[in-house]
């Protein structure tokens, strides 16, 4: 049998069976089965016809032999007297691949190792070109960030709405499918926001108007208040990636105040979640105030979170809906 020296090498990972039988002949010898299997590095399909060298090491110089994979990928090749401790050196080769290597020893135990070979790049597809890309929705500047990791961009124009591009054709194809992805309208978002008085006064079913029976069962999940009433409303829209502020009145039940509140937050959007970003909430008074981030998923209603009194029985809770407007 044999074990596996593992030298990572960037294109194979090698697996090689060496089983060790003892065979009892007219004389002893020791017959090792090593047994493979070559596929294709990016997809997994077996190699057909991939020669796999083996080359023992200056200590046991002149021992050499070979076989080649079949219609599977597989190869088996059996040998007589190989001594444990021998190192090998495993090459494999196939039309249209780069070679690999790599070192086995043998040993009394089994060890797996896998070929995976990698195809040869052809040579037009390394020379680097020009192209324009005409950015029509977003910043040139935004959209370069996402092609600089697979492009040089010798020419970015906010004025013009251009980004310039220079490299092989894969990777101007790769940048390419970024700004289809990316270079997209914004969308226009819509975001409301409810202010909610809650109570426990004692009762056994929560009260609260009818208007706002959706967001309660959400809020009975929360909180143990018994009753709800809303103290103010506001909404607006924005367009995704920009800042939106915005303000209405409220008045609240449990100090008879009226008083204005506002909503300042930048807007944002991908994957269908919409981005609230550095979200404030607060009131004249001083009533209450919230200030976070957050993720609503497009068309939910969220629970902001909740300010009240030491005792528990008051709270303004704060409810959030946002969607995407069609």
């Amino acid at each position: 049998m044999i074990t596996k020296k593992i030298s990572w090498m960037r294109s194979i990972t090698v697996i090689v069976l060496l089983a060790c039988c003892s065979v009892h002949c007219y004389a002893q010898t020791s017959i090792y089965t090593l047994k493979g299997k070559v596929s294709d590095y990016e997809t997994g399909k077996p190699i057909q016809g991939a020669k796999i060298i083996f080359t023992s090491s200056e200590k046991q110089a002149g021992t050499t032999f070979g076989t080649r994979s079949d219609k599977e990928g597989a190869f088996v090749c059996t040998r007589r007297n190989i001594p444990a401790g021998t190192v090998f050196v495993m090459r494999a080769y196939a039309d249209g691949y780069m070679p690999e290597s790599d070192e086995i020893i043998t040993d009394k135990n089994e060890t797996p190792v896998y070929i995976a070979l990698k195809k040869r790049t052809d040579p037009s597809k390394l020379k680097k070109e020009y192209r324009n890309y005409k950015i029509r929705h977003r910043s040139p500047s935004q959209i370069a960030v996402l092609l600089r990791p697979y492009v040089n961009l010798p020419t970015i124009s906010e004025k013009l709405g251009l980004i310039t591009a220079y490299g092989t054709s894969d990777e101007l194809d790769k940048a390419e499918g970024i700004i289809s992805e990316f270079d997209v309208p914004f969308k226009q978002i819509w975001l409301q926001v409810v202010l909610i008085e809650a109570f426990k006064n004692g009762s056994e079913k929560a009260a609260y108007p009818e208007d706002i029976k959706t967001y309660v069962s959400k809020l009975e999940k929360l909180f143990k208040f018994t009753s709800y009433s809303v103290s103010g409303r506001a909404e607006a829209r924005g367009r995704e990636d920009a800042v939106v502020q915005f303000s209405s009145n409220a008045v609240f039940r449990s100090s008879t105040i009226k008083t204005k509140f506002y909503v300042h937050t930048k807007l944002g959007y991908s994957g269908g979640i919409i981005h609230a970003e550095n979200l404030r909430i607060s009131d004249d008074e001083d009533i209450f105030s919230f200030s976070t981030s957050m993720n609503i998923k497009d068309g939910d209603t969220v629970i902001l979170g909740a300010t009240g009194n030491a005792d528990g029985k008051y709270a303004v809770i704060a409810v959030i809906k946002a969607r995407v407007c069609k």
